[in-house]
């Protein structure tokens, strides 16, 4: 059986291990309500930048995240 979970990881200071801090238990995979879930990621995107909201509406829509372009430098003689 298996369970989702929303978890923020945070590195342990003492051990330098990473934790899991779970903040939100959605319940069992096979009874899990996705609609409900997109719906929360959508709300959720209120908070975000621009870009970061493009992104995760993008990833919640099943589709591809286009690649952004930084810049140039040129290399030297071809």
């Amino acid at each position: 059986m298996t369970y989702v979970q929303l978890a923020h990881i945070v590195r342990d200071p003492e051990s330098g291990q990473p934790k899991a801090n779970v903040l939100h238990t959605f319940g069992r995979s096979d009874e899990l309500d996705v609609d409900a879930i997109k719906r929360l990621t959508r709300s959720l995107c209120r908070f975000l930048s621009p870009e970061d909201a493009v992104q995760a509406k993008a990833i919640t829509e099943g589709k591809k995240v286009p690649l952004t372009f930084l810049k140039s430098v040129p290399l030297g003689g071809a």
